[in-house]
């Protein structure tokens, strides 16, 4: 018995630890939470990890990020975030979606639309892929840096040639 109890608590941590995990497109809960989420990109995403607010897509605020219901400020663009919640909503005709909290600008949390305010730029994963936007503006970067005589052709070509598959997705 004593050598079949660590074995029997070790299947139990793995098995409790797995269902933690939200992995895109596997969803099939509504209203469940969740400890870790793998995004579209295959980006690992946890609870504690932090986030960067991008720019609002709309001039009245962010459209996948919100706070009470409401449209967050543009002026927050760029401020950090520590997630506090990844749950899953939806349901099996529309779909589910995953959305993260993090501490909010008062008392309300700020709800997030990962997977749409990530590719709309609302939100930065600083640890995370680049995305094809992220990837297109740094390609800009580089460009005016070589045309400004900053930075050499080899030097834009290599970083030409690490953006293009991401451009090209």
């Amino acid at each position: 018995m004593k050598k079949l109890l660590p074995i029997l608590l070790l299947f139990i941590s793995t098995f409790s630890t797995y269902g933690q995990r939200a992995v895109f497109g596997q969803l099939n809960k509504n209203n469940a939470s969740f400890k870790e989420y793998q995004t579209k990109s295959g980006d690992l995403l946890k609870i504690g990890d932090t986030l960067v607010f991008g720019t609002a897509t709309s001039s009245e605020g962010f459209v996948y990020i919100n706070q009470a219901n409401i449209k967050v400020h543009p002026t927050h663009g760029g401020k950090k975030a520590p997630i506090h919640k990844i749950k899953s909503y939806g349901n099996d005709k529309t779909g589910y979606t995953v959305w993260i909290s993090v501490k909010g600008f008062g008392l309300y949390p700020v709800d997030i639309d990962y997977e749409n305010a990530l590719l709309n730029g609302e939100i930065i994963n600083p640890n995370g892929k680049l995305t094809k936007q992220q990837a297109i503006q740094l390609l800009k970067e580089k460009k005016e840096l070589l045309d400004l005589e900053i930075i050499s052709q080899e030097e834009y070509d290599k970083i030409k040639n690490e953006l293009t598959p991401i451009i090209r997705e």
